[in-house]
């Protein structure tokens, strides 16, 4: 059994789609970042970086955060959603990655200074600027293939609850035809509806 510490952000539905893709048994704590949960005793005692998600495998003991760590052990319990050959399993883990140190990041400042009370023009722009040639280095991987590494991976799962947020960092899909078309053929996966839904159950996928 995987108790699945979580809650409603992109690096939590991650994990949250990857759980619901590979079948694996599991159980949801939900983590309410709005009531500072992820600092409690108990949280830090699981994460003492206090945040989420966090997995604990009550078959082998083992308790990990970081998302991109969780999706790797994943992948290998269930022996699914990496490539087999070495070569195609490290270009997914390189992707992975690429969304845990850039698009990640640079998305989540998009969005904080999107917001933030004092404007932060010259943050946004910065970061927007980067974000926006993320999706091009993307658009261009993604130009005659269905999936970043072959199959659908660990890998895709990855990056796609990011590129959802992508009007909340001020883009739009038209402009990028090949993610659009990645995006769109992943957000019909049953899996990845129900991980969108798991905490959310009326939650619908953005649609360009």
């Amino acid at each position: 059994m995987i108790e699945l510490y979580t809650w409603k952000t992109a690096n939590c539905q991650k994990v949250n789609i990857a759980l619901c893709e590979i079948g694996l048994p599991f159980r949801v704590h939900p983590i309410d970042l709005t009531r500072g949960e992820q600092k409690s005793a108990d949280h830090l005692a699981r994460n003492p970086n206090g945040k989420v998600p966090v997995v604990t495998d009550t078959e082998t003991g083992i308790t990990l955060f970081e998302s991109g760590a969780i999706l790797l052990y994943l992948a290998n319990k269930a022996r699914c959603l990496m490539p087999e050959g070495d070569a195609q399993k490290w270009r997914a883990i390189q992707w992975i990655f690429w969304q845990m140190a850039g698009l990640g990041p640079n998305a989540a400042q998009v969005i904080h200074f999107s917001n933030a009370p004092d404007g932060g023009e010259e943050a946004l722009t910065r970061f927007r600027g980067e974000l926006e040639r993320l999706f091009g280095v993307l658009e261009r991987e993604l130009t005659g293939k269905s999936y970043l590494v072959e199959d659908y991976s660990m890998a895709d799962i990855s990056i796609w609850p990011w590129v959802s947020r992508f009007r909340r960092v001020g883009l739009e899909l038209y402009d990028y035809p090949e993610i659009k078309r990645w995006y769109l053929a992943i957000a019909d996966r049953p899996g990845v509806v129900d991980g969108v839904r798991l905490l959310q159950p009326e939650a619908e996928i953005a649609k360009p």
